[in-house]
């Protein structure tokens, strides 16, 4: 059995994916293998992205109490003009920038179950992250008309990693126990070069004559990180669910590019809390310290009373939040409302931190209008302060709006509406950001096949969308159009 994924739309963009998967049922073994691509060359073409990548897993159960997984995955992608900011308009453009990745990954758990409810994980990954850039730092005219000094620093960057987790859960009565112990280490090799040339503009192609070469850093920092671990989950009662967890973490973090280190060592206690009054309200309430480990697989958990811990910071980073969140469920659907507040510190070296800051809230609303009807709309605010960037210090506040209509016949389709207020705490101008997206599809019958047409800002809006570790996810400021097809085997 397998998938089939085909496409391709505007900017010259073109998808493909295919996974193959099968078992053998007499030995307990199942499998899967995937590639995946896909290229655009960007809103503004300067702005090209490349992704590739193959993976493969495998599960085997030689027996009722032990299972084992093993996993192996390689991409790659290649990127042009900034990394960041990447979806503002008004930002000009630098399409001599430049950014290769390269993930390797090989990963093997072991599942022990001694009897229901009384489990072991063990589970080892190795990764190894690869980078090479360049990027355009300064450029102003020396002489005019078109003679200008550029300076372009050329990065090489690569982290091996290994990474071994250890995990018991016991279930007793109406508790259930985790305990492990995490531990991480990798070395990261960082090399910057920067190179000052003499530009003249106004020949074809532009003459760039070299001026002068130094090396900004050629360092090597070993980092690791150690965490253990024990969480209760305690179910009181039907109405009432009670999660406690406290964390011993150490990390001896570096920095490669001064080539200095220091050393992490916190206790953080998480608690959570989940009250069911009857059938249709749900009242949560989280609160825990984290410190952001070096980005890995985890087995522990990473919700506390089914809210998920945020982990969009730069590693090291301590973050204490608290989450409230009501949910009102009918059988036509499920209104919400959440409100949080989350502080993070982040050490930048021996004795400087920088700090961010966000409060907010969220209310929610997915129901279903008719039997072939669903209906969304979210309202989200936010207010961020930021010290890594202070400029986008700001107000935020999100409203979406969507409908999608799913016939008996095959036929879907899909409206959504969504509007960004952003209030610069700055002088920056604020930005009203309009932006409509529509869905046609239509899937063939027993599921053989399914036709999809995806429409990205509909009426080619221009705008500046802010994105940072709190808003990661970025907006393209031109209409996209993608038709792809997915064929099933």
């Amino acid at each position: 059995a397998g998938e089939l994924v085909v496409g391709g739309g505007t900017q010259e963009t073109r998808v493909g994916e295919l996974s193959v998967n099968g078992a053998v049922p007499d030995a307990d073994l199942a499998w899967e293998v995937g590639v995946f691509g896909d290229t655009t060359e960007g809103w503004r073409e300067t702005n090209f992205v490349d992704q590739s990548a193959a993976s493969l897993i495998t599960k085997w159960q030689p027996s009722r109490s032990n299972g084992l997984l093993f996993s192996a995955l390689f991409s790659k992608i290649k990127q042009g003009d900034k990394l960041y900011p990447r979806y503002e308009i008004d930002d000009p453009a630098s399409p001599d920038d430049r950014l290769d990745l390269e993930l390797k990954d090989i990963e093997l758990g072991y599942h022990y179950e001694a009897s229901p409810g009384d489990d072991l994980l063990v589970y080892a990954t190795w990764k190894e992250n690869r980078s090479e850039s360049r990027t355009l730092t300064d450029s102003y005219l020396a002489f005019p008309p078109a003679l200008y000094v550029d300076t372009t620093n050329f990065t090489t960057f690569k982290q091996p990693n290994t990474q071994l987790q250890i995990q018991y859960m016991k279930k007793l009565a109406s508790h259930q126990i985790i305990t492990g112990v995490v531990n991480y280490d990798a070395d990261i090799n960082l090399k910057t070069i920067e190179q000052v040339d003499f530009v003249v503009r106004d020949t074809d192609p532009p003459t760039i004559v070299p001026a002068a070469t130094t090396t900004l850093a050629d360092n090597e920092v070993d980092v690791s990180f150690i965490s253990i671990y024990i969480q209760d989950n305690w179910r009181i009662s039907r109405s009432w669910h009670v999660e406690a967890a406290v964390y011993f973490d150490r990390m001896e973090n570096a920095s490669a590019a001064n080539d200095i280190s220091w050393t992490i060592e916190e206790i953080n206690p998480r608690f959570g809390l989940i009250w069911t009054p009857d059938n249709r309200h749900t009242i949560r309430l989280a609160a825990f310290r984290y410190l952001l480990p070096f980005v890995s697989s985890r087995t522990d958990p990473t919700e506390v009373a089914g809210i998920s811990i945020f982990r969009n910071a730069t590693e090291g980073t301590q973050t204490e939040e608290i989450d409230i969140v009501w949910e009102y469920e009918r059988s036509y659907g499920l209104y919400s409302l959440n409100l949080f507040t989350l502080e993070s510190e982040n050490q930048i070296d021996r004795v400087n931190f920088l700090n961010t800051r966000k409060r907010g809230g969220e209310l929610g609303l997915d129901m279903l209008v008719s039997q072939s009807i669903g209906l969304f709309a979210n309202i989200r605010f936010e207010d961020v302060e930021n010290d890594f960037q202070p400029d986008y210090d700001r107000l935020d506040h999100f409203f979406t709006l969507g409908l999608k209509h799913q016939s008996s016949s095959g036929l879907s389709a899909g409206i959504s509406q969504i509007f960004r207020y952003t209030d610069f705490d700055n002088a920056r101008e604020d930005e009203e950001i309009p932006i409509t997206d529509i869905e046609l599809g239509y899937e063939f019958p027993d599921k053989i096949a399914r036709i999809d047409l995806i429409v990205s800002n509909v009426f080619d809006e221009e705008f500046n969308w802010v994105v940072d570790n709190f808003a990661q996810r970025g907006r393209n400021p031109a209409r996209e159009a993608l038709l792809k097809a997915t064929f099933n085997f």
